[in-house]
């Protein structure tokens, strides 16, 4: 297995301190009552597009709807957060970054203790779902 490290194209970037993380994790148990179930000890605070929009069970209706309030939540408890993702990739890349109205915001995955266990690892991998929603606006945004 080959190591993940900052040498190439992918990299790992931190851009919160651990008390700045609480801080996030403390807010996110604050709109727990907001988190969409996803399976036992498994949830999402916003739409994923590989759950909701990809697939051949694709439900747009469930996107949008999970779209429309998760955006409106992640903006109202996490603007600061998103602002320092999107000012981050900005830096990263060297190129313009910016959130639209069409597509659900960054928003988490939350997994409880009894949903982990041993085998799950942080592997690397290649996420393309945003080919699932790039042919039509799937989210406006709004509540």
């Amino acid at each position: 297995m080959k190591a993940l490290t900052d040498n190439g194209a992918v990299r790992r970037k931190a851009i919160y301190d651990p008390e700045q993380c609480n801080r996030i994790v403390n807010l996110l148990w604050e709109v727990r009552e907001k988190w969409f179930y996803r399976a036992d000890g498994f949830y999402t605070l916003g739409a994923a597009a590989y759950m909701d929009a990809c697939g051949s069970n694709v439900n747009t209706d469930r996107y949008m709807a999970i779209c429309n309030k998760s955006n409106f939540i992640l903006r109202n408890y996490f603007e600061d957060v998103l602002e320092r993702v999107r000012v981050t990739l900005e830096e990263t890349t060297r190129e313009s970054c910016n959130y639209t109205n069409h597509f659900a915001l960054p928003g988490f995955h939350i997994f409880l203790a009894k949903s982990l266990h041993q085998n799950f690892r942080d592997n690397l991998h290649l996420d393309l779902q945003y080919s699932c929603l790039t042919s039509k606006q799937m989210c406006s945004g709004r509540q």
